[in-house]
């Protein structure tokens, strides 16, 4: 009987171990998003890689996130008893950033039969677009004495004139671009427990230069240059 038990216990034991081997079966490619936090605002990201070797990977990202001024700030509006919405004194376009890089990573801790976690690391680079689109408010019109809709200017109005931030549909057709480049640098931890899955977060830095100044305030200093921090949450799974 315990030659029996013992028997059929290393028989477990080994199957256990094939399965943890067979799931463990190195991936070609992997996909992941994301959504992350950085220093001028948040969005959402791909991620797609190749592997290289056994210790790298060629690695995609795309993302698009808010890009906001540090001077922005809500305030009240002082019509809001007459239904006034808060606003953003100064703002005359929201900005979205637009990033596509390529770059490599390495497999700094892999996974394996026991441990379940990987740590990779990796720099890339690529190109980035400001997206810029106005920003409306509703103003009061003395001379017909009326409400009307205008992106703000502080050439053409005060806090006495502003009555709140208007419908953000508006404005569209008037979208600019603006090119610019990016360089990241990032490190990535797995926490998926089988080897197929990807559940992780990502950490590190990013720096962005774009071709002119996004005009996101009117008065405030608009920075050329960006360099921010991240970090990220992110799914998705090998194969």
């Amino acid at each position: 009987m315990r030659i029996t038990f013992l028997l059929l216990a290393f028989l477990h034991l080994f199957s256990h171990i094939v399965a943890q081997e067979e799931n463990l079966k190195p991936y070609t490619k992997s996909t992941a998003i994301g959504v992350h936090f950085y220093t001028f605002g948040w969005g959402f990201d791909i991620h797609q890689t190749f592997r290289a070797s056994e210790k790298s990977e060629h690695i995609f990202k795309l993302d698009i996130a808010s890009l906001k001024n540090k001077n922005e700030s809500r305030n009240p509006s002082i019509y809001r008893d007459q239904g006034g919405k808060a606003y953003i004194y100064g703002k005359t376009h929201y900005c979205y950033n637009l990033g596509f890089t390529y770059g490599q990573q390495w497999n700094i801790i892999p996974k394996g039969t026991i441990n379940h976690v990987s740590l990779k690391m990796g720099i890339s680079g690529g190109f980035a677009f400001a997206i810029l689109k106005p920003y409306f408010v509703e103003v009061i019109n003395t001379r017909f004495s009326r409400i009307d809709v205008d992106q703000y200017s502080s050439a053409k109005y005060s806090i006495n004139d502003i009555v709140g931030e208007s419908d953000f549909f508006q404005g569209f057709d008037r979208i600019k671009f603006l090119p610019g480049l990016r360089l990241k640098v990032h490190s990535s931890l797995d926490l998926g427990h089988e080897n197929f899955l990807i559940r992780g977060i990502y950490t590190g830095m990013q720096a962005d230069v774009f071709s002119q100044r996004p005009s996101i305030m009117d008065t405030a200093y608009n920075p050329q240059f960006f360099f921010s921090l991240f970090l990220g949450f992110m799914i998705g799974n090998n194969y």
